[in-house]
């Protein structure tokens, strides 16, 4: 699958709506390594237990959910 992302001049991140990408739920923990390895801010979210989930940014701002694939 790809994910097109564009910016236009007047672009402003969204906050709260956001894409959500599943990834296999034994990748998950190392998915999120990584992108802290690299700089990027992994916020942890128990809310849906028992499934494993995280959120981050895209370069751009807006927010990205990545969550463990049933």
């Amino acid at each position: 699958h790809q994910l097109h992302i564009g910016v236009e001049e007047s672009f402003a991140p969204a906050l709260k709506a956001h894409p959500a990408l599943r990834v296999a739920p034994e990748r998950l923990e190392a998915l999120a390594q990584r992108l802290q390895n690299a700089g990027c801010r992994v916020i942890w979210d128990d809310s849906l237990t028992p499934t494993k989930r995280f959120f981050t940014d895209d370069p751009w701002g807006n927010r990205l959910e990545l969550i463990a694939a049933q």
